[in-house]
């Protein structure tokens, strides 16, 4: 995997826009704290994550809610028990999140936990992509790394102050593209 850093602004909103299949729709009450929206085209959903808290904190009161491609809210509180859960992607029926210092994989269709994967010495994971072949990338912004998923594994897949605080990760034709605050850890 070649990687590719790109550095730009990055805004936050606590409502959730999106124009998903031609429509155009916004959901501003009911989410507490949402950080991600994903649209997985497999289902014609959105799963929303929300913090419900503080970003870094290990409370409990994170969950993930599901909404229709017209914003409907289907079911606000589909996985409850997370912490701060953030970026969000899918793959073969299996949602990937990261939690503060947990990779989080759940069955889309039994909507159900099915493991996690603690990642020693993360501090703020935030971020997902994922490979055609099912290798898992997770950013954690406070400790410059990206970690990689890959036969049940974690491992420390890139590191280091050039990365600057990784945050969105994006892979296409195979390269892993990283868009960062431009912000060193030292």
């Amino acid at each position: 995997m070649k990687i590719f850093i790109v550095f730009m602004m990055l805004t936050f909103s606590f409502s959730i826009f999106a124009i998903v299949q031609g429509y155009k729709w916004s959901v501003k009450s009911n989410i507490k704290t949402p950080e991600s929206a994903y649209y997985a085209v497999d289902y014609n959903l959105v799963f929303v994550s929300s913090i419900d808290g503080e970003g870094s904190k290990k409370d409990g009161k994170g969950h993930i809610s599901i909404l229709s491609s017209a914003g409907k809210i289907l079911n606000e509180n589909w996985i409850t028990g997370l912490n701060a859960p953030k970026g969000m992607r899918s793959l073969n029926g299996k949602l990937w999140v990261s939690d503060i210092d947990e990779l989080v994989e759940i069955d889309m269709n039994k909507g159900k936990v099915l493991k996690k994967y603690p990642i020693k010495g993360a501090k703020f994971l935030n971020d997902i992509a994922i490979s055609a072949s099912g290798e898992v990338y997770v950013s954690d912004t406070i400790t410059s790394k990206i970690y990689l998923l890959k036969n049940d594994k974690i491992s420390s897949f890139v590191e280091g102050p050039e990365l600057e605080s990784p945050n969105g990760l994006l892979i296409l034709d195979n390269y892993l593209y990283v868009a960062a605050w431009g912000l060193t850890t030292d």
